[in-house]
């Protein structure tokens, strides 16, 4: 990685750090600086810069207090929003992007979830709140860099540090427990910080104080980096993950890494499916149980449509790597029968992007999972074969049944006699492998009428 010094760290020209130099953010800034005060960019818009990462939120730090804020903003074009002005915290919502504006504060009581806070002008204060080195990065508005906790030398080797006392750190939130692994997942090298490791170990039992909602999003954040392994084998080791994942105690780890292998091939499709997919590495860290799993998506408070997924998921029988091709077919068409949003869905395309039934989505779930098991195990026929099977149910189109109620009582049929003829019709169809198009299963309407 590329040392930058602490003066002029952003100088103008510096890859990755236009977005300092644009209009909307230099005003911002002079706007939040008038006489007496001074504001800069901290967190996370200055660590990716200088991990030459793209940049997303832009979080300001500023000696203004929350009311002035949001009255000097409003006079520069931004509309404000109070988003959590009892913590400092207001929203500026520009023409072209939004920003978060915090006022300089210390932490003065909390417990564990929430903090009683104290306004400050102390930048050294301020910095010293927060959760990580890395993450107490300032930068001004002319590009000069500010580090009050050697996070610019942790950031060079790789270390996620909590600032001070770790334990004192997590106490304020027991969320940084798994904020720590998220950040060791995307920073870290080497083992990850002893005094961080014992403070989490001692501690773990305070993730119980969290709410759900805040567990289940900050691991799916986890699951979501690049190379989240070493972080999980970590938080089991610390018995942080058995703690907000029992599911996964006796299930292993031993899939997830084949699983993500695996990924770069099953990104060819486009930057739609380039994301990685958490729900499906969530999958390879439990068993396929569905009374397990619907206490797991009762617990971590899951949406609907993650909910309905993962059930899907656990509910489907195991797909052997010898099955036939006219087999998966015929299993993709009965799982595709679920409805979705009301409505059934007839697409013969499955990326990620696609809105799928949740059985056919289970369907390649499945696969992509026993894929994975056949690579970690070292299977290679297996491998084979799934992939093979995985490319069919990619990019298969879904058979359309060729016949309708309105075709049965064209027949003559009328009332419960349309639905008996439609169901044996269609058992008629599989059975031929899709090939019995329309006229030939009415042919077959008169063989056995009811």
């Amino acid at each position: 990685m590329k040392r930058f010094s602490t003066h002029n760290a952003f100088l103008k020209g510096t890859q990755g750090a236009e977005w300092l130099y644009r209009a909307d953010v230099q005003r911002l800034l002079a706007a939040l600086a008038e006489p007496g005060d001074e504001a800069r960019i901290v967190g996370g818009a200055v660590r990716d810069t200088l991990l030459q990462r793209p940049v997303s939120d832009i979080d300001i730090a500023a000696t203004a207090l929350p009311e002035q804020v949001m009255e000097r903003a409003a006079r520069h074009g931004f509309h404000a929003v109070p988003l959590g002005i009892e913590f400092g915290t207001v929203l500026l919502v520009g023409k072209q992007r939004r920003f978060q504006v915090t006022t300089l504060r210390a932490d003065m009581a909390t417990d564990g979830r929430h903090a009683r806070v104290a306004f400050c002008r102390d930048w050294q204060q301020d910095a010293a709140r927060r959760d990580f080195t890395v993450n107490a990065l300032y930068v001004d508005k002319d590009g000069r860099l500010y580090d009050y906790t050697g996070g610019l030398a942790d950031l060079e080797n790789g270390i996620v540090r909590f600032i001070g006392d770790a334990a004192e750190r997590i106490k304020e939130d027991y969320l940084r427990i798994l904020r720590f692994f998220r950040f060791y997942a995307l920073l870290g090298r080497g083992r990850p910080d002893r005094r961080a490791i014992m403070a989490i170990a001692a501690l773990k039992e305070g993730l119980g104080q969290l709410a759900a909602e805040r567990i289940w999003d900050e691991l799916k954040k986890l699951l979501a980096m690049p190379a989240p392994y070493r972080s999980l084998l970590w938080l089991r080791s610390c018995g942080a993950l058995d703690l907000i994942l029992p599911e996964s105690s006796k299930w292993g780890l031993d899939i997830l890494p084949g699983l993500i292998a695996d990924e770069p091939a099953a990104a060819k499709g486009g930057p739609a499916t380039a994301q990685p997919d958490s729900m499906l590495r969530l999958m390879a860290l439990v068993p396929p149980q569905p009374e397990r799993v619907a206490g797991l998506a009762k617990r971590l408070r899951l949406s609907g449509r993650e909910k309905r997924r993962l059930e899907s998921w656990a509910a489907g029988a195991p797909i052997a790597p010898d099955i036939s091709e006219a087999g998966l077919r015929q299993r993709l068409y009965l799982a595709g029968r679920g409805p979705i949003a009301g409505k059934r869905q007839n697409s013969g395309h499955s990326g990620r992007g696609a809105a799928l039934p949740p059985g056919r989505q289970a369907v390649l779930d499945t696969l992509r999972l026993a894929r994975a098991a056949a690579a970690v195990y070292r299977k290679p026929e297996d491998y084979q074969h799934y992939t093979r099977l995985l490319t069919q149910a990619e990019n298969e189109e879904e058979p359309r049944f060729p016949l309708s109620g309105a075709d049965m009582a064209a027949a003559g049929l009328r009332g419960a006699a349309i639905g008996r003829a439609l169901q044996r019709l269609e058992a008629l169809w599989l059975q031929s492998g899709f090939r019995l198009d329309k006229q030939a299963l009415l042919a077959r309407l008169q063989d056995n009428q009811p």
